[in-house]
């Protein structure tokens, strides 16, 4: 399949819920140019202290990790397999 029509079909998904790594997730973002998806952890205990501009601690954020989307045959990667094959429903 072509990559545009992959990702055509991801876009729908955006805000939707997965289960990946044995954690809930959900897909926050696609970012086009560097080819990944973005996951924001649901898990409380799954936060990271985000900094300011100057360093310093300012406030509790999600946790979030970035997947690759494509393999190196311009197909869904193994990693985004996994996280289709386990939505979760609500």
């Amino acid at each position: 399949m072509q990559k545009a029509l992959l990702l055509e079909k991801l876009r729908i998904l955006v805000g939707r819920r997965f289960r990946y790594a044995g954690e809930r997730v959900t897909l926050i973002d696609l970012l086009i140019d560097e080819e990944t998806a973005v996951l924001c952890f649901q898990n409380p205990d799954q936060v990271e202290i985000q900094k300011n501009l100057y360093g310093q601690a300012s406030r509790l954020c999600s946790r979030t990790i970035e997947i690759p989307l494509f393999s190196d045959n311009d197909e869904y990667s193994d990693e985004m397999m996994f996280l289709l094959e386990n939505p979760l429903i609500d």
